[in-house]
């Protein structure tokens, strides 16, 4: 063995220092992690696809699987993809996270029915109308007049997240 030196080394040794840290440090992921939705979905209400106007985002989000893959490669009068213009009804979970529903009152359909004037009106559908229908009507926040889709901000819709309640100021993801 070795004789330590009386002093100090002019280079670094080559024996490790010191021992292992003492707080354990994160075991390593089985993969690459996505990054957290940061934007919640919104669906353009002014898309539409090339060939009519009643082929817009609401139109499209009331197809099944098969037929809404074939409806999302549609493109709108500027271009753009109904996928892009349409992320929530297109199911593009990637794209952005699944919008919080609404408080009931907060929305409330553009052209009011007798029996649809707010969300919890969505029962089974009233009248002539059928909730598939209902929820494809638009609307606007009573506050501020922000137009939505019904299927974006009501829980009985189906497509936004009923376990917190949304609010005006998380509304961001651009879809004009």
């Amino acid at each position: 063995t070795d004789i330590p030196p009386d002093g100090p080394t002019s280079s670094p040794t080559d024996i490790p220092t010191s021992g292992p840290t003492e707080v354990p440090t994160d075991s390593p992921t089985a993969g690459p992690t996505k990054a957290p939705n940061l934007l919640y979905c919104t669906d353009s209400t002014t898309w539409s696809a090339v060939k009519s106007k009643k082929f817009n985002c609401a139109w499209i989000q009331t197809h099944k699987k098969k037929q809404l893959k074939k409806k999302c490669k549609l493109s709108g009068k500027n271009g753009r993809k109904a996928k892009d213009a349409c992320p929530l009804a297109c199911n593009e979970k990637d794209a952005c996270a699944k919008p919080k529903c609404w408080k009931n009152g907060q929305w409330e359909p553009k052209k009011k029915k007798a029996y649809f004037k707010k969300c919890s009106d969505l029962k089974v559908g009233k009248g002539k109308e059928k909730k598939k229908i209902l929820c494809q009507k638009t609307g606007n926040h009573k506050e501020n007049g922000t137009k939505v889709f019904a299927y974006e901000v009501c829980g009985k819709c189906g497509h936004c997240d009923e376990s917190s309640q949304r609010k005006l100021t998380d509304i961001f993801h651009s879809r004009r």
